[in-house]
């Protein structure tokens, strides 16, 4: 750049009281002189600065710079940079932000760190509020279509349209007014009260709590949507727990959650709904007021010590609430605790569907069959606790059974952790199978596998066990043979079970066949017969005999040769050897 071509840079401002730009710094011009922009000293820009400000709401800022060039003028703008005053010293103010920007209002910082007791929040936009901000109120407009709330406490919450994701916060209250679709998920976060109306509400709550309501703690009378519940808690709120009055596309799906001590009913849903893996009890009214219409299922939940169990008027035509593996009625359940974990000896320990099992072990207890209630099942992980033990047994090795004939291997496997005597639907009986391949290749998973019994063995508490097993073939002179076997640990149950890995093996035959005794004699020809015993060995093959002179013969299925190369007055040695299908 030539050095005689010079720079403008200058930042200014508004506020929402004075709609005039003042310029807080500018270089005006003062590098025209020859400096070139290498030798750029912003230590000499004029800066002014005020103290106070009478800004209003909001403080718009600009920049503007341009440099010359040999070939043309470059100039950058800057828009859009702005302060909004939340002040914690000023009580029953409205604050208005009104975001006319594409981009939103999407920076976290504008609303992080403030403490707006007393206050209200009115956005048209997108909203972030992050940090630890307090706000009495915050009305989101229809177009806020992404409000974003962590780490924040807000005492009353409504929302009209878009996306409203909170996360690890307070809301004392929020009320959906839906004029569009409003998605509203709850993180690791707490409320009050929930209340949605209008056309199309989702709520979707993880990890989060709804307690101390002054009326129902989750109630939508929306015409669509989805209530989803996770490990949450629905709790000691003044009217009931759960209150849907929409239409049959409202539905209601609660997984592995509690719904306990509400004035009224648990849950009042005529709508479709599934409850699984919950407990609902000691609610005053209803635990489940399923009411006469749509389809509900009750599944490996507890509910009971409610002021009346379950209700549904079942007389109506295909419309009904299906109970499965749950405990219902008014019969102690065992809780051991205020949290409703269960006593060992409760008749819901084991009791869930018999082929779900505890992820985690605890929450879940006994044998690991599923529990019914919110701390049991396959997704039971999200209460915490420990990765329940896993039930295969495990085959150490397989080797050759020494000194035999061939086709036996020694397994040598550990026990299940369920091989125990003093917990419920422990272990009974091991069954040993094998892979059906008659030509001995190896595999190494139980999809590889033509499985076929070959025996099975009760548990006795061991630590470990050994079985022998036949095989299809031997490992011989000939080539290998693998045999290939899986061990599978069973309970009472037929349907809980669990398969070992797959480990292969090689049998051997370590016995030759005895000695033989042979005799001999001339025959009037002139040749020498040469004979011996029947050999009692199943595996025997053929002998071979041998001369010293030469002469080789295999007998199979005889106990004689004769030597017809033998000459008149010569002396011969004889030998015999018996060999096995195997060689030996």
């Amino acid at each position: 750049i030539n050095a005689g071509y010079n720079t403008h840079n200058y930042w200014e401002y508004r506020t929402t009281n004075d709609g005039s730009y003042y310029r807080i710094l500018d270089n005006i011009e003062a590098y025209g002189l020859g400096d070139a922009p290498a030798l750029y000293d912003w230590r000499k820009d004029i800066i002014k600065s005020y103290q106070y400000l009478n800004a209003g709401e909001r403080i718009d800022f600009h920049y503007y710079g341009y440099y010359w060039t040999t070939n043309a003028r470059i100039d950058w703008e800057g828009i859009n940079f702005r302060i909004y005053q939340l002040s914690p010293t000023v009580e029953n103010d409205n604050y208005t932000i009104t975001v006319d920007y594409p981009a939103g209002l999407e920076s976290e910082r504008d609303l992080s760190l403030n403490v707006v007791t007393g206050n209200s929040l009115t956005a048209d936009g997108n909203l972030a509020i992050a940090m630890g901000t307090a706000i009495d109120s915050v009305q989101c407009g229809f177009g806020a279509s992404n409000i974003d709330v962590s780490d924040s406490y807000i005492s009353h919450l409504t929302v009209r349209t878009g996306d409203l994701n909170i996360e690890s916060s307070d809301i004392n209250e929020i009320v959906i007014q839906s004029e569009g679709i409003v998605d509203l998920v709850g993180n690791n976060s707490n409320f009050n009260a929930i209340q949605a109306s209008g056309l199309f509400a989702n709520i979707e709550l993880n990890h989060s709590s709804v307690t101390g309501s002054v009326n129902h703690g989750i109630q939508s009378s929306a015409s669509l949507g989805e209530i989803t519940l996770t490990y949450s808690i629905v709790r000691d709120n003044n009217s009931d727990g759960i209150n849907l009055s929409g239409s049959q596309n409202l539905t209601l799906l609660v997984d592995n959650c509690i719904i306990a001590g509400n004035s009224d009913d648990g849950i009042d849903s005529n709508n479709p709904a599934i409850v699984n893996y919950s407990t609902i009890s000691d609610n005053n009214g209803y635990g489940w007021k399923a009411g006469s219409s749509y389809n509900k299922v009750l599944r490996n939940s507890i509910v009971s010590g409610n002021g009346t169990s379950i209700t549904s008027n079942s007389a109506t035509s295909g419309i009904y609430l299906l109970t499965e593996y749950s405990f219902t009625g008014n019969s102690d359940p065992h809780f051991s605790d205020d949290d409703y974990h269960l006593l060992s000896y409760s008749s819901a320990v084991d009791a869930a569907m018999p082929w779900h099992t505890d992820e985690h072990m605890p929450y879940g207890i006994g044998g690991l069959r599923a529990d019914q209630g919110a701390y049991g099942g396959p997704n039971n992980a999200g209460w915490g606790g420990t990765l329940a033990p896993d039930g295969a047994p495990q085959i150490s090795s397989i080797t050759d059974s020494p000194q035999d004939q061939g086709s036996v291997v020694g397994l040598s496997f550990d026990a299940s952790a369920f091989d125990n005597t003093l917990i419920p639907q422990n272990v009974t009986h091991y069954a040993f199978w094998r892979h059906y391949d008659p030509t001995g290749a190896s595999i190494s998973t139980l999809d590889e596998g033509s499985w076929e019994l070959v025996g099975d063995m009760p548990s006795l508490d061991f630590n470990g066990y050994a079985y022998q097993a036949s095989t299809l073939g031997n490992t011989n002179i000939f080539g290998t043979f693998n045999s290939c076997f899986t061990v599978v640990a069973h309970t009472d149950d037929e349907d809980t079970y669990w398969y070992s890995n797959v480990m292969c093996g090689e049998s051997l035959d370590n016995l030759a066949p005895d000695v033989p005794e042979i005799q001999g004699m001339v025959l009037e020809t002139g040749e020498v017969q040469i004979m011996w015993t029947t050999p009692l060995e199943e595996d025997y093959a053929y002998t071979e005999i041998t001369s010293d002179a030469g002469f080789t013969a295999d007998i199979s299925g005889d106990t004689l040769s004769v030597d017809a190369t033998v000459e008149l007055g010569g002396t011969y040695t004889y030998t015999a050897i018996h060999f096995d299908v195997n060689g030996n």
